[in-house]
């Protein structure tokens, strides 16, 4: 399936989580300024402790696998120009690959499948 803003689902930055990805970050709360990204599936709750998937799950997963660095993470949360931080090739990469993520807390993988759709990269 095409991945287009029609067929595109919220994945969410908790309130909750902004505190967290601050620290995780060492940016301030009030710089993270990307609070929400479209994916083209539902972000689900985590099958083992219940908890609502969201964007800070995909950050601790990055980040502990080695996928992305903080700097990227960083410029993505603060709305920097992503081209500052990535190539073409490295931005489109993100575009296709189908992430799965572990959950931020208890750990457990979710096998989600979703792809990002940046209409701003």
């Amino acid at each position: 399936m095409e991945v287009t803003t029609q067929n595109a689902h919220p994945w969410k930055l908790a309130d909750q989580d902004v505190g967290v990805l601050s620290g995780i970050l060492g940016i301030p709360e009030h710089e993270i300024t990307v609070r929400e990204q479209l994916a083209d599936s539902e972000a689900p709750s985590c099958k083992s402790c219940g908890r609502q998937l969201g964007l800070l799950d995909y950050v601790t997963t990055a980040l502990g696998r080695g996928t992305h660095c903080t700097h990227f993470l960083e410029a993505f949360f603060v709305g920097r120009d992503m081209s500052e931080v990535a190539t073409p090739a490295q931005l489109k990469e993100v575009r296709n690959v189908e992430h799965n993520v572990n959950c931020a807390n208890c750990g457990t993988l979710q096998n989600t499948n979703a792809k990002w759709i940046l209409p701003h990269w």
